[in-house]
């Protein structure tokens, strides 16, 4: 007996997809584009399960200078698992309601390799999102939505303050696959 089964007390319908996603965020009080993708597993047309990974796509200064003026950049990478609840499945347009569960990481690169390279630390993300979608196709849909990226306490090197990571993110996507 599967899961979903079990969950439902019925005989379930399964569907999985595949979503690129671009987010446009606030990051250190710059233009941040976080680029990365999601794999879920689709129960019964309203619940999915899955995970996913992001990771900055440009490398905004991190505030903090080399000793002759050189900014240095950040690069965040995270990822962790997804939970969706999909309302009104069945229709043309439908709504979203997730939240990723992260492990994060972030580092800050030199403007060169004649400096030192910092790992700035760990910590956790909370990301809920809401998402407007369409189907223009059997396996296709397009997907726009907004999120607010959450952390927990953590520990770095340089001068970040916890909202410089925090905040709203416009979000893209288009998702492949069989949904239900």
């Amino acid at each position: 007996m599967l899961i979903a089964e079990v969950v439902c007390g019925q005989e379930s319908q399964h569907g999985g997809y595949f979503s690129p996603i671009l987010r446009l965020t606030n990051f250190n009080n710059q233009l941040g584009y976080i680029g990365g993708g999601r794999g879920m597993w689709v129960i019964n047309s309203h619940l999915s399960i899955g995970g996913g990974f992001y990771g900055l796509i440009n490398s905004p200064n991190a505030h903090t200078k080399t000793s002759d003026g050189k900014d240095y950049l950040t690069d965040l990478t995270y990822g962790g698992l997804e939970f969706e609840y999909i309302i009104y499945p069945l229709r043309k347009a439908y709504i979203s309601l997730s939240v990723l569960c992260a492990g994060a990481g972030i580092k800050i690169n030199p403007p060169s390799d004649n400096y030192q390279k910092y790992y700035g630390g760990d910590f956790l993300i909370m990301e809920p999102m809401l998402t407007v979608g369409y189907i223009f196709g059997e396996y296709t849909t397009f997907q726009i939505g907004i999120s607010y990226r959450s952390i927990s306490e953590y520990t770095i090197y340089y001068d970040f303050q916890k909202n410089s990571l925090e905040g709203l993110s416009a979000n893209l996507a288009f998702t492949f696959g069989k949904f239900w």
